[in-house]
């Protein structure tokens, strides 16, 4: 499989296809390019365009589902956030290329229905996962300032006893570790997982399509 990013001045897609189709076999696995290959130019509707040998390409290799539950492939994820990076903005669209021996339209449509749902499913998590984070995060906050005011309230009552000068030393660097963990959850977590949620969601609602070749 072989990822080619596309360039902005329109093409004849089909024309280009045409010139493009020769003896040679692209190489195998996935390959991220800033500039296009040299034989094929797509025009700007396909913004991504994906090599694939056969159908299994997209998928894991040690799932033996069916196409409409298969697990998506690791290698076409990294590379999906790869060049979804590079088209930032704007409309996202993908063209997975074919082989024309191999072209079953039926097959097309499962795929892209199963890779419109793992999408659409992987954005909900990471929304979720997003709200969990924070809502961890606060009640980790709010539980440290209490440990922090129970440290205070003990370090303004003189007492030479041991069980209380034990006390006073647990609180404050529990209070302490408490807060930064809860502030981690509260703002970093969530700012890591939103790149992860607006791929999916560029993912999911962008179109997906096969031409042969």
């Amino acid at each position: 499989m072989q990822v080619i990013i596309m360039p902005d001045q329109p093409r004849d897609i089909k024309q280009e296809i045409q010139k493009a189709a020769g003896p040679e076999k692209p190489a195998a696995g996935i390959k991220a390019t800033a500039k296009p290959a040299a034989r094929l130019r797509l025009p700007k509707i396909a913004e991504v365009s994906v090599w694939l040998d056969t159908y299994d390409d997209l998928f894991s290799d040690f799932d033996p589902r069916p196409f409409e539950e298969r697990a998506v492939s690791d290698d076409f994820l990294r590379e999906a956030k790869t060049f979804s990076k590079e088209k930032a903005g704007g409309r996202f669209e993908l063209v997975l290329l074919i082989p024309h021996r191999l072209q079953d339209t039926e097959k097309e449509a499962v795929i892209v229905r199963r890779l419109h749902e793992f999408f659409a499913q992987n954005r909900e998590l990471a929304g979720s996962a997003i709200n969990a984070n924070r809502r961890t995060g606060g009640g980790l906050v709010a539980l440290a300032v209490l440990l922090m005011l129970a440290g205070a309230w003990l370090r303004s009552i003189p007492s030479e006893s041991f069980l209380f000068n034990f006390f006073l030393v647990v609180l404050e660097p529990a209070g302490w570790f408490t807060i930064w963990n809860g502030f981690d959850r509260l703002f970093f977590v969530p700012r890591q997982l939103a790149s992860d949620l607006q791929f999916f969601r560029r993912m999911s609602e962008g179109m997906i399509s096969f031409i042969p070749y």
